[in-house]
């Protein structure tokens, strides 16, 4: 077990990553993706103009546009197919339309060209949080990443899972050479 008080004791703030790599609303999608491939990253918060974060961007955002190989391509396009109503919804077209109205709405975010059209809203968490804390959220959450913030909401930091691996694998070693020295 590692030793009491030392991993329960980090904040965000002594773990986080800063400066942190943003982007804006109204970038394209294809410059932050290559920003994001460039940068080995997957994903970062969006910020307005006074550095509020406003969301996140990911690749999964990003490969699900329309104009991407990852399009949602299981669909029948903008069009219902009408002509496999009666093979696929037993002739009947309310059942049809209503599906595909549905699919619509769910492709309407798919074929965005902007940061603002296709990103998602994003959890923050403020630096004094204490890092198990913010491990939980990412955990039942299943989170990639969370923005890190100040009192004012500005974006500061941003914590990774990989940030609080490195924690957990700093303390183990930490606790390791206490117990053989």
């Amino acid at each position: 077990m590692p030793p009491q008080g030392y991993f329960e004791d980090l904040t965000v703030r002594d773990c986080m990553t800063s400066p942190v790599v943003f982007t804006r609303p109204e970038e394209s999608i294809f410059s932050c993706m290559e920003r994001m491939v460039d940068l080995h990253i997957s994903g970062m918060p969006v910020v307005d103009e006074t550095g509020t974060v406003i969301g996140v961007v990911s690749g999964y955002d990003l490969l699900a546009v329309d104009i991407t190989p990852g399009r949602l391509d299981d669909s029948d396009g903008f069009f219902p197919p009408v002509n496999r109503c009666q093979e696929r919804y037993q002739g009947n077209r309310n059942l049809m339309w209503a599906e595909f109205n549905e699919m619509r709405k769910k492709l309407a975010k798919a074929t965005g060209r902007t940061v603002g059209e296709v990103m998602h809203d994003g959890i923050t968490i403020k630096q004094d949080l204490l890092l198990t804390e913010a491990a939980n959220i990412i955990v039942r959450q299943k989170l990639h990443r969370l923005p890190v913030v100040d009192d004012a909401g500005t974006l500061v930091g941003m914590l990774s899972r990989g940030d609080v691996m490195q924690a957990t694998i700093e303390n183990y070693k930490f606790y390791m050479e206490s117990q053989s020295a």
